[in-house]
């Protein structure tokens, strides 16, 4: 069930558990901000930018506020906590699902802040 992957991702993304997050990727993984180039491919690129977010941020965490589950993609709008610069963030996450491993990823991040 993609639900259940994605579930294991934020457990282990919230414990900062780089091994259980990278787990649950597939090896070919891209993540992007949607309508932007891929930011990341791959679980090695994947590795380095996690490994340097949790140097950045060690106390970031992620709170599931809603979710849409469609076939093998999950919609979830979560907040981030934590962050360094101590404001909480709110994103929405599109991960598709493959035999339970998030084969790719689309962000569609806040708007700039204007205070």
């Amino acid at each position: 069930m993609a639900s259940a992957t994605v579930d294991r991702q934020i457990a282990a993304y919230n414990a900062h558990d780089l091994e259980g997050f990278l787990a649950t990727y597939a090896d070919s993984v891209a993540v992007q901000n949607l309508g932007d180039t891929v930011a990341v491919e791959g679980r090695a690129a994947l590795r380095r930018s996690t490994e340097e977010w949790f140097a950045r941020a060690p106390e970031v965490r992620s709170e599931v506020l809603n979710r849409m589950v469609i076939g093998p993609f999950v919609v979830d709008h979560e907040r981030l906590t934590g962050t360094p610069d101590g404001q909480p963030v709110d994103a929405i996450g599109i991960f598709e699902v493959r035999d339970s491993l998030i084969r790719r990823v689309w962000f569609i991040p806040p708007p700039p802040r204007t205070e």
